[in-house]
């Protein structure tokens, strides 16, 4: 596993480049837009996240695979240390869009509402499970190109959703946006979404894990 881990990161030393660009983007989003905090922490967290399933990507189009399984390394430990890896990383961007916030808040002198901030973190993640939950058994199944087409249409299919959802919710009067937001205040909404997100990320890791030991190389 901790070969698996090693071999990873030092593919993703070719992605550091990307990172640096994905920070000072983070940077130009607050400062053109200081009050959308959730598009920020999004960005990073889901673009850091996804970086393991490109990774994928990268072996499956190297056939690294093939000789990777030659090695002591078992298929579910491959697919346990893809969803470990996709979860760290996707973590890792959160807490660095979390401390741009926060310093951009305190050179611009902004109040920080922690609790809103710590509640977006948390559905940004939940978005992240999804996403990984979605993208790895894709990438195991069509693998290269069309896994990643697949990948992408799906999290632009996510994307506009919400952004839809948005709009919809836009159109609806004062009331009715009271009403909604009285219903996403009760606990056993938050409890219910957290569920099902996990229920969907465990049922995805078998998934995966059937598909891989299906899987010829």
């Amino acid at each position: 596993m901790r070969g698996l881990i090693k071999k990873d990161c030092y593919v993703m030393k070719d992605f550091k480049k990307v990172l640096l660009i994905m920070i000072l983007m983070v940077v130009f989003f607050l400062a053109m837009e200081p009050t959308n905090v959730s598009f920020v922490l999004g960005y990073m967290t889901i673009l850091s996240g996804v970086l393991v399933i490109n990774v994928m990507s990268i072996d499956e189009q190297q056939n690294v695979n093939a000789f990777l399984f030659t090695l002591p390394v078992s298929r579910k430990e491959y697919v346990v240390e893809k969803y470990g890896l996709g979860m760290i990383m996707g973590i890792i961007g959160c807490g660095i869009s979390v401390i741009c916030v926060i310093v951009f808040s305190m050179v611009k002198q902004m109040p920080v509402d922690w609790a809103v901030l710590l509640g977006q973190a948390v559905c940004i993640i939940g978005v992240l499970f999804v996403i990984l939950g979605f993208g790895i058994p894709v990438q195991i199944k069509f693998g290269g190109e069309k896994g990643r087409i697949i990948l992408i249409v799906g999290v632009m299919g996510i994307c506009f959703g919400m952004v839809g959802i948005a709009k919809i919710m836009q159109q609806f009067n004062g009331e009715c946006i009271k009403n909604i937001e009285q219903i996403l205040n009760q606990e056993w909404i938050w409890i219910v979404g957290a569920v099902a997100v996990l229920a969907f990320f465990v049922a995805s890791f078998f998934c995966s894990l059937h598909l891989m030991k299906k899987k010829e190389y």
